[in-house]
């Protein structure tokens, strides 16, 4: 339904936003695309990220990441 009055809404006022605006709610939603139920949680993955990181540091091949600027409660410049 929706490719078939794509150009219908890609001509309406407003029409291209609002599409930018699905397709990224959908994306965020993980709706774009068949979820597979084998693939392990975003948490577990960081951490795996984090292990490699750590050993890396440990054998001198990567440096340690400055620690970024807190954001917000600040007044604004």
């Amino acid at each position: 339904m929706l490719l078939s009055n794509l150009n219908l809404l890609a001509t309406a006022p407003g029409g291209v936003a609002r599409l930018r605006e699905l397709i990224l709610t959908l994306a965020v939603q993980g709706k774009l695309l068949p979820q597979d139920p084998a693939d392990e949680p975003a948490s577990e993955l960081l951490k795996k990220i984090r292990a490699e990181k750590d050993r890396l540091i440990a054998e001198g091949k990567i440096r340690r990441d400055k620690p970024l600027a807190e954001i917000g409660g600040g007044a604004a410049v």
